[in-house]
């Protein structure tokens, strides 16, 4: 069998009866699926659910589908939310532009842009010259 990849990481939330176990339950079927856990938290325990973050490590996005079908088969579980590193990453926002040196009014700004277009003026040979 192929190894897993921390590339191919997903994170699935899943929520069982305190009776069936969750946790055991759970962590056998990624195992025995030939997932790799990377990371358990529980979300939520109340006496009617608890509720489970499991990190793991798959070969593919094929091998993440087959570990998400298989824990939905169990009729003691159920698969909340699975996430990807990727999507994960978006949660906080997008990537940011920040200025270096403070700007702390309007014309700041304007001065700042206009030396911009004075900087690429200058260092644009003359065929390729922005249009300003």
């Amino acid at each position: 069998m192929a190894a897993t990849s921390p590339g191919y990481a997903i994170t699935i939330r899943v929520e069982g009866p305190p009776s069936a176990q969750p946790v055991a339950l759970a962590t056998t079927v990624i195992t025995e699926a030939g997932a790799t856990i990377t990371a358990l938290d529980v979300v939520e325990s109340l006496l009617e659910k608890v509720v489970l973050d499991i990190t793991c490590d798959t070969i593919d996005s094929a091998h993440a589908d087959q570990i998400t079908i298989a824990l939905a088969k169990n009729p003691e579980l159920t698969v909340r939310k699975v996430s990807d590193r990727t999507f994960l990453l978006h949660l906080g926002g997008k990537i940011e532009i920040q200025s270096k040196v403070p700007l702390p009014v309007m014309i700041s700004l304007v001065l700042t842009h206009q030396a911009l277009h004075v900087f690429v003026r200058q260092s644009l040979p003359t065929q390729q010259m922005l249009v300003a």
